[in-house]
């Protein structure tokens, strides 16, 4: 609360070394002033350092001031990176704004016969990589995959520059695990994808 002092020989009022006009309505001014000083402070802060709370639209924007070509599908509320979509080996590589930050995860098709070998190569792999996280995905009904994801940390707000070094930084190391499972023979081509699907295990 505000506990003004009164000043030697003067009417006003001092607080935080502040001089207070006397009466209720200048003191009511005088503390509507400073709350909306405070208040813009705060803005101008956030202006500066650019940091906004980003929703998808922001994340939208952002990705087209950076030229990384993006687009959208019917079939989930992510922001596909082109770059990485059309890589050979990718199968979905999208943007997810959640409630913790925003989430970049790519998915990677294995070769059913490769999911051995790579599952033995996963802890070297997170420590090659260490600026995304690489775990397996495997299920009954479709092909296994082998998913890279970062989250980059939001709650309280990221800039431009901060959203742009995290998409640049994941989408460099996702490529360059691609590089090495097509070196290694781990991913299932796109004309392979019929006779993938019935690959067996052994």
């Amino acid at each position: 609360g505000i506990i003004p002092s009164l000043a030697a020989g003067s009417n006003d009022r001092k607080w935080r070394g502040l001089t207070i006009p006397d009466g209720t309505t200048q003191l009511f001014l005088f503390v509507f002033q400073w709350k909306m000083i405070r208040a813009l402070r705060g803005r101008l802060g956030e202006i500066m350092l650019g940091v906004v709370n980003a929703d998808a639209e922001r994340v939208k924007q952002w990705l087209q001031q950076a030229n990384i070509r993006h687009y959208i599908c019917e079939h989930c509320h992510g922001l596909h990176l082109s770059e990485l979509q059309e890589r050979e080996g990718g199968v979905d590589a999208r943007v997810f704004v959640e409630e913790d930050g925003i989430l970049l995860t790519t998915e990677l098709e294995l070769r059913p016969s490769a999911l051995f070998a790579v599952q033995a190569e996963l802890t070297r792999l997170n420590m090659a990589y260490p600026s995304i996280k690489l775990f397996l995905d495997v299920s009954d009904d479709s092909l296994p995959r082998l998913v890279a994801c970062d989250l980059l940390l939001g709650r309280h707000g990221v800039s431009f520059e901060q959203f742009i070094y995290f998409v640049q930084a994941t989408v460099d190391a996702t490529v360059q695990l691609l590089d090495e499972g097509q070196e290694f023979n781990w991913l299932i081509w796109p004309d392979e994808m019929e006779s993938g699907a019935g690959e067996a295990l052994h």
